[in-house]
C-alpha cells in the first residue's frame, strides 16, 4: 500500500504543477503596478527591467543545473532564490513558485530529486520569456 500512496501523491503533485504551468505566465496586475511606479517613463523603465531579467535568468538557470550536477545545495538555493524574486517582481508567479520549491530544497541541504524541478523551471521560464518578449515589443511601439 505504501507504494500506491506514493504514486497517488506523485500524480497529485504533477496535476498541481500542470495547473501552475497552464495559468497565464504573467500577472497583469503586477505589470500594471510596475507601470504606475515608473510614472512618465513607464514603457522605457519596464522594457529595461524586462531586458535585465531576460539577460540574467539564463545564467541563473545554468547555475541551478550546475548546482544539481555537482550536488551544491547552497548554490541551488541562491540561484533559485534570485530567480524566484526576479520572477515574482515581473508577475511570473507560477515560475516563482516552482523556484521556491527548489530554494527550499537547497535550503534543506539537498539536491536529490532537484533535476526534475529544474526541468520544470526551465519549461516555465520559456513560457514567461515568450510573454515578456511580447510585452517588450508592445512597450517599444
Amino acid at each position: 500500500q505504501g507504494s500506491r500512496g506514493a504514486r497517488e501523491q506523485g500524480s497529485k503533485g504533477a496535476v498541481e504543477n500542470e495547473k501552475f504551468l497552464s495559468c497565464a505566465p504573467l500577472d497583469a496586475k503586477t505589470l500594471q503596478s510596475l507601470r504606475k511606479m515608473a510614472g512618465e517613463r513607464a514603457n522605457e523603465v519596464l522594457a529595461e527591467i524586462i531586458n535585465n531579467y531576460l539577460a540574467e535568468a539564463p545564467q541563473l538557470l545554468q547555475a541551478m543545473r550546475a548546482a544539481v550536477a555537482t550536488g551544491d545545495a547552497c548554490r541551488l538555493q541562491q540561484a533559485a532564490h534570485t530567480l524566484r524574486s526576479a520572477s515574482a517582481n515581473l508577475g511570473a508567479i507560477a515560475l516563482s513558485e516552482l523556484c521556491k520549491a527548489l530554494e527550499v530544497m537547497g535550503g534543506a541541504g539537498t539536491t536529490t530529486g532537484a533535476l526534475a524541478g529544474v526541468l520544470q523551471v526551465e519549461a516555465a521560464y520559456e513560457t514567461v520569456k515568450a510573454a515578456l518578449q511580447i510585452e517588450r515589443e508592445r512597450l517599444e511601439k
